[in-house]
């Protein structure tokens, strides 16, 4: 009973002092700023007249948080504070002290995972920040991290021209997280394997973002305003397995589009409004791709399944829901054919509107090579025309000789015989006969109306009243009596 009672005290006592050290972590005391100079190197360094840099160097001084003040300063307004606070344990960014001079300041290597909401506030004329080889997430960066002081309606910008995000755990950002930067001309995001900048209203992507990313694997770009793919992807070719880059209002993509992203393996150019047609050699050059998803386009009309034939890795290909009424590709022998598309697994189709003919019969040769196991071609894919064919299933031509089939034109006869009145001249003649029975009894309630009329203006008209009077008795006698 008292090893029980041993045991349980010690247990106690050890989260109690877990429970105590994770709180002093968590609210590490302010650094004293008066005396701040004497714990790290202090030190004004003259680069030009009247322009200056003041140093402080708190690199490696195993400090836990930011100084309550920076040290006292005299001289030129122009002085531009260099503070490093880099090697030094700092989970938690607080707000910076304030200070209204330049400021350049660097917290890396400092197992930073959480920074405080309006942690630049008081320092608006911060113009680098160097915040890389950390712990920060997506999450942890937002847009109120980097507003400056609360003005009569709004907050104000602060005056952020360089901000280093590289070598932490970042794999997307808040849409707006930028709003309050409108000087950042230079952003390192370099050594965040995946990227999220999907959704952000983005028309352009400067060169500088994807500058000394070689560890770069998946790029989410869908639901931009992008009317082009970005040239600086180039820039990350070597690296980018990855690119989704649909939901986008690109019109045309060509053989410049998806230049030097050699080692792209997954491609999703799909829901784009505009898309109408995708060029010669546009995939020519992607030899390591392995799935590619272009469905969705309802416009696309056009697609070129001939600069897929390099493509040796290709297993799957998403074509659904478009527009497309063939496939333009080459035809070849089946001795050549056993080359191409050697990985192809699977091919998806339907919702298409697909001209049934020998060159597409030809095509899904090309494409599908009935021989091979374990392929899969979607099912609910049918022919829209012609006539003899509509609603037949695609994988049901290769039952039937299309290529020497003779294919009669539609028919101008409807499907089924409509009603004696419901045909077209049954309906017309009953509209005429209509008309005919009201003119008739509009000229006969005229004609009536205009005898009516003749008639009081004239003297044969019984338009006079009888008058009646009473016989005189006189009368009546002498009348009797003769």
């Amino acid at each position: 009973m008292r090893i029980l009672l041993r045991i349980l005290l010690l247990a106690f006592f050890s989260a109690f002092c877990v429970h105590g050290a994770t709180i002093e972590d968590d609210e590490a005391p302010f650094e004293p700023g008066k005396e701040i100079c004497t714990r790290c190197n202090c030190a004004l360094h003259e680069t030009k007249p009247n322009y200056n840099h003041f140093l402080i160097d708190c690199s490696a001084k195993d400090m836990h948080n930011v100084p309550t003040e920076w040290p006292s300063i005299d001289g030129s307004p122009d002085i531009i504070i260099v503070a490093s606070f880099s090697g030094n344990e700092i989970n938690t960014l607080h707000r910076l002290p304030q200070a209204d001079y330049s400021m350049h300041f660097s917290c890396r290597h400092c197992e930073l995972k959480v920074i405080e909401v309006d942690a630049f506030l008081d320092v608006p004329k911060i113009l680098r920040l160097d915040l890389s080889w950390n712990h920060l997430t997506g999450e942890t960066l937002r847009s109120d991290t980097f507003r400056g002081r609360f003005s009569t309606k709004s907050y104000e910008p602060i005056a952020l021209e360089e901000l280093n995000l590289s070598h932490n755990q970042i794999r997307s950002l808040e849409r707006k997280i930028f709003e309050h930067l409108p000087r950042l001309k230079t952003l390192s995001l370099a050594h965040n394997p995946h990227l999220d900048l999907s959704y952000m209203s983005l028309s352009a992507i400067p060169d500088e973002i994807f500058q000394q990313k070689p560890k770069l694997r998946e790029l989410l770009l869908q639901g931009n305003d992008f009317h082009a793919v970005p040239e600086s992807l180039s820039q990350v070719g070597k690296s980018l397995k990855s690119l989704y880059i649909g939901v986008n209002p690109i019109e045309e993509l060509t053989e410049q589009s998806f230049l030097g992203l050699t080692n792209l393996v997954h491609l999703n150019v799909s829901f784009m409004p505009n898309l109408v047609e995708v060029r010669e050699h546009t995939f020519s050059e992607l030899k390591h791709l392995e799935m590619l998803m272009c469905s969705d386009n309802p416009q696309m009309t056009k697609f070129d399944v001939e600069s897929l034939r390099s493509l040796k890795s290709l297993r799957e290909l998403h074509l659904s829901n478009c527009s497309l009424k063939t496939l333009n590709i080459e035809v070849k022998g089946k001795d050549e054919q056993q080359d191409d598309f050697p990985k192809l697994r699977l091919l998806k189709l339907e919702s298409n509107p697909w001209h049934c003919d020998c060159g597409l019969l030809s095509a899904l040769q090309e494409l599908e090579h009935h021989g091979r196991k374990g392929f899969y071609s979607d099912d609910r894919a049918r022919c829209a025309t012609p006539y003899d064919l509509s609603g037949t299933l695609l994988p049901d031509l290769f039952k039937e000789p299309l290529c020497s089939m003779e294919i009669r034109k539609t028919p101008r006869i409807p499907i089924y015989e409509p009603a004696s009145f419901l045909r077209p001249k049954s309906i017309l003649l009953s509209i005429f006969s209509v008309i005919a029975v009201v003119a008739i009894g509009l000229a006969v309630g005229c004609t009536i109306v205009c005898i009516k009329k003749k008639l009081k203006q004239s003297d044969f008209g019984f338009t006079t009243p009888v008058r009646y009077t009473t016989v005189r008795e006189s009368f009546s006698t002498t009348t009797s009596v003769a």
